[in-house]
């Protein structure tokens, strides 16, 4: 069964009010895009398809565990500086999940499923408002979601604990620091202030020198550099092959059966 994606910043309150939003539609089939978007777009509720179901739905999962990250920040009285960092490397981590679990368009994270999401999510959603209060009562998610959320339950907190086991089980829980502070933080009673406490980017050099010559790129180089030796030298044999030809056919003109050809 073909199924298609609609996720985007969209809170539900400003929909519902009528403020203007955009929404992706994330399709595998280039036929069922048109259509969806026929039955969804609106003048003030804007739809722009892609061809990136999984990418579209995982933008929606993993942006609520940055949320939480954010709903930390703001509970521990942090500033726009410290907000903004947390949800930036969260990006990055959003990011590299996909590339290593999923083949997903880069592209689609600058879709209203990505980035504009995860902006609405961090700043004005409802799971940042639970961790928040999360940090400044101490009360239990239940609690909180029984207080604030009317019984409903937070959004993906279920996702979350299968992020963290498919990252434990294929051993990368190390690449992935935030996320993984996010969740000592949330389900094993880790201080909330670590949330900052994050290792430095002592790689940026390596990613520097890989973007002057990447590996693939002079792995390529090389190849067109030995095709293009092994062209030239074919290329020789054949103009000596032609030489030798015509020397021959010239002697046997002349009568110098034995005689030499200089060139």
């Amino acid at each position: 069964m073909d199924v298609s994606v609609l996720m985007g910043a969209n809170i539900a309150s400003e929909v519902g009010a009528g403020q203007f939003c955009e929404a992706t539609l994330g399709c595998n089939d280039p036929k069922a895009g048109p259509i969806w978007q026929l039955v969804f777009n609106l003048e003030r509720f804007r739809i722009n398809v892609v061809m990136d179901a999984a990418g579209v739905e995982l933008c929606g999962a993993l942006k609520n565990i940055v949320a939480l990250g954010a709903g930390f920040c703001d509970g521990l009285g942090y500033g726009a500086n410290t907000k903004a960092a947390i949800v930036r490397i969260g990006l990055e981590e959003m990011m590299r999940f996909c590339r290593i679990f999923f083949r997903v368009d880069t592209s689609t994270f600058f879709e209203s499923c990505g980035v504009a999401e995860l902006i609405a999510s961090a700043y004005g959603g409802r799971t940042r408002k639970v961790a928040s209060a999360f940090v400044t009562t101490g009360k239990s998610w239940q609690q909180l979601e029984v207080e604030l959320l009317g019984g409903q339950k937070l959004q993906d907190m279920q996702r979350f604990k299968d992020v963290m086991a498919a990252l434990k089980k294929h051993g990368v829980e190390d690449k992935f620091p935030l996320f993984s502070k996010i969740y000592r933080i949330a389900y094993e009673n880790a201080p909330c202030e670590e949330i900052v406490k994050l290792p430095e980017r002592v790689a940026w050099r390596q990613k520097v020198k890989t973007r002057i010559v990447p590996r693939w790129l002079a792995v390529l180089l090389a190849v067109i550099v030995v095709i293009a030796a092994l062209y030239v030298y074919a290329a020789w044999l054949d103009i000596r092959a032609l030489e030798y030809g015509a020397c021959r056919t010239m002697k046997a003109l002349n009568g110098a059966e034995h005689g030499t050809c200089k060139w």
